[in-house]
């Protein structure tokens, strides 16, 4: 399945949800006696709740509550950060406290992505609008100010200690994209590489891997990479092409890097695509459907996959394949994104309605 540009981005939009998703579970997580988030549904039993395997599930905790339509989670090294769907970009310590609002988009067409640097002090950084613009706001709060728009249009995103990095695809595929390294600010833009048309990104020990459309219109997707500080016009490493056989990621439902390994989403299913070998995918979990998104995080041992659709499950699986998922959590009301960092996995649900959104942390 080849979709095209922001014809994709629309085209998976329409299906699902507007910017990730606006359809809304009928389902709720329940209160433990503790105030906690259970993970068990509204009127189970009073036993701890449990997976299919009949292990008790490890308890919720609730970070924020009565967020609207909250997605797009991102982290930094002690806060979380969100967007939620009346334009508010919000954070909140890990360690719990008042949600805080950053700043407030008005650009029609909403938020469809984030990205943080490390910075404590740094910038939060927004993807919006219909017309794709990239804007910036400090962590401590302001107005969004915009460092990048017009075409080719923005996709991929990264941001490092010292960089900016920018996919952007041409929306026809018929001359290519450009892949950018500019400032932090989007200033002294350098073009990394030309006649590619890269979408989702990620950024491992010092190398960005993307998926690109070839311009070929006959070619499917494939995974490409280039060290982010190579001189332009480097040649890219190939891992991947659809000559190598197994599915490659033609989504925009993101990617996730590590030594190892390049894992991604296509068709509802996730996927590990070995760097070091020249091998096929391989299949690591699946969703109940693939008009669902999904959403996936990585740590040193396992990949989280976060299905958006209602009464949904957590679940985590061994990244080097050979073992079933493991369900951490149940009856999730539409989860739409998942972080993971030493000590916890983050995420966001919608909730049953209205302002009923919350972002939740189990520790692992």
């Amino acid at each position: 399945m080849k979709l095209h540009g922001r014809v994709a981005f629309a085209a998976i939009f329409v299906t699902t949800f507007v910017a990730c998703t606006l359809s809304q579970s009928l389902d709720y997580l329940t209160k433990g006696s503790d105030g906690a988030e259970t993970g068990a549904p509204d009127g189970a039993a009073t036993d701890a709740p449990a997976n299919v395997d009949g292990e008790a599930l490890p308890p919720i905790r609730e970070l924020a509550t009565n967020q609207r339509a909250p997605r797009r989670l991102v982290q930094d090294a002690n806060n979380l950060y969100w967007a939620n769907d009346d334009g508010a970009i919000m954070t909140l310590p890990k360690a719990g406290g008042t949600p805080r609002e950053i700043a407030k988009s008005a650009v029609a067409g909403g938020i469809d992505l984030l990205a943080v640097d490390a910075d404590p002090a740094g910038h939060v950084y927004v993807r919006a609008g219909t017309v794709v613009e990239l804007f910036r706001v400090p962590k401590a709060g302001g107005a969004l100010a915009k460092i990048a728009g017009g075409d080719p249009p923005i996709e991929g995103v990264l941001v490092d200690d010292r960089n900016l990095y920018l996919g952007r695809p041409d929306e026809f595929e018929i001359d290519g994209g450009v892949l950018l390294r500019a400032q932090k600010d989007g200033t002294n833009p350098v073009t990394l590489v030309t006649a590619v048309n890269p979408y989702a990104m990620a950024l491992h020990e010092g190398v960005i891997v993307f998926n690109n459309t070839p311009v070929d219109e006959n070619a499917d997707y494939e995974m490409r990479a280039i060290a982010k500080d190579a001189v332009p016009g480097s040649p890219t490493q190939l891992y991947a092409s659809s000559t190598a056989g197994g599915p490659l990621a033609d989504s925009l439902e993101g990617i996730a890097v590590d030594k190892d390994a390049i894992y991604y989403v296509e068709g509802g299913v996730v996927y590990r695509l070995p760097r070091l070998q020249s091998t096929a995918p391989e299949k690591l979990a699946q969703g109940q459907d693939i008009e669902n998104e999904t959403r996936i995080a990585i740590d040193d041992l396992h990949v989280y996959v976060a299905e958006e659709r209602t009464s949904s499950t957590l679940q985590r699986v061994v990244k080097t394949g050979g073992a079933a998922p493991t369900t951490i959590a149940v009856d999730l009301a539409r989860p739409t994104s998942v972080v993971v960092d030493a000590t916890a996995v983050y995420f966001t649900v919608l909730g049953p309605g209205t302002d009923t959104g919350k972002v939740l942390s189990i520790a692992k």
